[in-house]
């Protein structure tokens, strides 16, 4: 009677685990390692495989062993409890890509922008130096003019003249010396009153010219002081005297009359300071070397005349 319990209960879990293994879930994919994997789910293009019927067992033997169930077409194969390993795949979703991108980080540095050195000049008068430089400028003078008369018994002649004209300044060195040249229109007018008589005579001699200066200029290299020094070269273009005597006037032309001479001698001597890059001081003094007239005595009155002057104007830089 024991045996005959055994038995049944050996047939009976025998039988359980043949149904066990028949009722394998759809949702889950059974792949061997040896065998690649098959999907539970198809494509809609395939067909639904209708589920399969129950297969009726018969009772087993005691001693045999039951066959597994034919596998149904469509359907995933039944498992086999054999010596390789098994395993369960379930299909991951796909995960998003993610790209990541460095911040923009501030670029803290500093600009810097180039500029060009500072030239000579500026580095030199950051240095106190004053260069005498290559320059075109313009110069306007306004002065006191005389005509000393040799003749003792004649007096000298006094008035007012000015001048104005274009001058260009060479450098011969850096800072100490150099020379200035150009072309100044002057016009010049000097008076004196003669007694004669006891009646008083007035003279006056009005005089243009075009003045043409050669100086040199010296100076110290942190000097705004500079010295200049030359001669001058006076072309005369007009020259008339008017005599006044009572009642009535006469006017000469001495230029037609060849009483003047073409050109005077002079020289030439004053300073300059500089106020700054663009503009000057200057004052001047000249002195005649030459004779005005090519005669004597000019209408009664003695001609041996030497020309002095002093005058003070600007020297403005145009370039």
């Amino acid at each position: 009677m024991n045996i005959s319990l055994k038995l049944i209960l050996g047939l009976a879990c025998s039988f359980s685990l043949l149904t066990a293994a028949e009722q394998v879930p759809a949702s889950i994919d059974v792949v061997d390692d040896a065998a690649p994997a098959v999907s539970s789910t198809s494509s809609s293009t395939e067909k639904t495989v209708a589920p399969a019927a129950p297969v009726t067992q018969k009772e087993p033997s005691a001693m045999v062993a039951q066959e597994p169930p034919a596998q149904i077409s469509g359907a995933p194969a039944p498992t086999q409890n054999t010596s390789s390993q098994k395993r369960m795949v379930v299909q991951p979703k796909p995960e998003p890509i993610v790209i990541r991108v460095p911040a923009r980080q501030t670029n803290r540095q500093p600009i810097v922008i180039e500029n060009d050195a500072p030239s000579r000049t500026d580095v030199k008068a950051l240095r106190n130096y004053y260069p005498i430089e290559l320059k075109l400028a313009i110069s306007a003078s306004l002065g006191s003019a005389m005509f000393l008369n040799s003749d003792v018994d004649m007096p000298d002649f006094s008035g007012l003249f000015w001048n104005a004209g274009l001058i260009v300044i060479f450098p011969l060195n850096e800072s100490t010396v150099g020379m200035t040249a150009g072309a100044l229109f002057k016009m010049r007018n000097v008076s004196a009153v003669i007694s004669e008589e006891s009646m008083d005579n007035r003279y006056r001699f009005s005089q243009m010219s075009v003045d043409v200066p050669l100086f040199f200029k010296f100076k110290g290299a942190r000097s705004r002081l500079a010295f200049d020094t030359g001669v001058q070269m006076s072309v005369n273009l007009y020259d008339k005297l008017e005599v006044s005597t009572g009642p009535s006037d006469k006017e000469y032309d001495l230029m037609d009359a060849s009483l003047r001479t073409p050109i005077d001698w002079s020289l030439v001597g004053g300073f300059s300071v500089i106020i700054n890059t663009r503009i000057a001081f200057n004052m001047k003094f000249l002195i005649g070397l030459s004779d005005m007239y090519s005669t004597s005595e000019v209408e009664n009155i003695s001609s041996d005349f030497s020309p002095v002057e002093a005058s003070m104007g600007l020297i403005v830089n145009i370039l």
